[in-house]
């Protein structure tokens, strides 16, 4: 590029109006941060799947969040709270986390 033109893609190719203008560490890293937010949703849904009636929850094609209210709701009037609290905390724990990604 010759000086005093300004850059309008990025080294792939992509319209830096898409993404922006980043160092190399910022996509590994965001790479990063999608495939740990899939594995905790895959986790979710699948804890989900032994907890809940397919007629109450589609659990793999429902959002994540209808999912993560059917199982409280199954955990809660299971009425066994302390045998659940691990289960319960990590459903909690994976909400969340899905708020805070929803915030960026």
């Amino acid at each position: 590029m010759s000086a005093g033109t300004s850059q309008t893609h990025d080294d792939y190719g992509v319209a830096l109006f898409i993404f922006g203008s980043h160092g190399p560490d910022f996509f590994p890293l965001l790479g990063r941060a999608i495939a740990l937010n899939s594995v905790i949703e895959y986790e979710v849904r699948a804890t989900a799947s032994r907890l809940l009636d397919p007629a109450v929850c589609s659990v793999w094609s429902a959002s994540l969040s209808q999912v993560s209210k059917a199982a409280k709701r199954r955990l809660s009037a299971s009425g066994s709270t302390q045998a659940l609290t691990p289960l319960g905390k990590f459903i909690q724990e994976a909400d969340d986390f899905a708020d805070r990604r929803a915030i960026y």
